[in-house]
């Protein structure tokens, strides 16, 4: 009997203690975890432990540069990882950020630095001074960047939040190339057709064609007849009208057009292509009139 008595006044006395003590045990916890969260709030990276690595990132099309730095904190705050994963982020700390300084094991807060290319435009000005047909560099060009800096923090190895802190852009430096404009006219010695005068010769592929080719309407883009002497080219790099001269073929006027005359490339007329004595080849090709002002 005596020895359940002394059970009983036992428990009583310890469910009194415990209703004491457990407040302000809640308390002090609570305390000491608002502390922990002020010290993460005033955080500040130590310089003297900045660990740096330049390596080039795949996770975009752009060519990038990470550097990563770490940082010391004081307090023990155990962020909460759960719904907070940023994946692309997660995997750019794996890849690229090893050399971070650890703050714990399961824990890091670092600096990633990320530089985006800028390519340079290239821009044509005229050179009066230059003979047509020319070209030289009138200035280099260099490409920008885009510099932004992130903050980035994980748990376990799991990125759970990022935040950019800077961004910095150097802008562009563009590419100038002079086009000579200066017209300068010289003679062709020994044609067919004689002494021509010409103000620019240029390096072509040459076909043949004529009225009966699959597609066409049996007349020139200009309304006339496709005969020998008559070509087609591209109305930008040798316009309609122009009279030039083609070797191995002779005297020709530009009153044509071709879905595949791009660029250097004429065709050459003949009433019956068959019979043209001309298959396919490079030649050079001699403009006589249609001289730019």
């Amino acid at each position: 009997m005596k020895k359940n008595l002394l059970i009983l006044a036992i428990g009583i006395a310890a469910t009194v203690i415990l209703t004491i003590l457990i407040p302000k045990v809640s308390k002090y916890l609570q305390t000491d975890l608002q502390q922990s969260i002020h010290n993460l709030s005033v955080f500040q990276p130590d310089q003297s432990e900045i660990v740096s690595s330049s390596v080039t990132s795949s996770t975009d099309k752009a060519s990038r540069s990470l550097i990563a730095t770490g940082g010391t904190m004081t307090g023990d705050f155990i962020p909460d990882p759960i719904n907070t994963v940023y994946d692309f982020y997660d995997a750019l700390n794996k890849q690229n950020c090893e050399n971070a300084v650890l703050i714990r094991p399961d824990y890091n807060i670092k600096y990633c630095y990320e530089t985006e290319k800028v390519p340079f435009e290239t821009k044509y000005e005229k050179d009066p001074d230059s003979e047509y047909g020319t070209e030289k560099t009138k200035q280099d060009g260099k490409d920008g960047e885009i510099n932004r800096k992130y903050l980035l923090t994980y748990w376990q190895e799991e990125t759970i939040d990022k935040q950019l802190i800077d961004t910095q852009k150097v802008e562009p430096t563009d590419e100038i190339i002079l086009k000579g404009s200066k017209i300068v006219w010289r003679l062709l010695e020994g044609t067919e057709n004689g002494r021509l005068k010409y103000w620019h010769k240029m390096r072509v592929w040459a076909t043949k064609y004529d009225a009966n080719c699959y597609g066409c309407t049996g007349r020139t883009y200009s309304g006339t007849e496709v005969k020998k002497g008559v070509c087609a080219t591209d109305p930008k790099v040798i316009p309609l009208g122009t009279n030039f001269y083609v070797e191995g073929y002779g005297l020709c006027r530009a009153e044509d057009i071709g879905g595949a005359i791009k660029g250097n490339k004429v065709d050459l007329g003949f009433v019956d292509a068959s019979k043209g004595n001309w298959g396919a080849a490079y030649t050079n090709v001699y403009l006589l009139t249609n001289a730019p002002e």
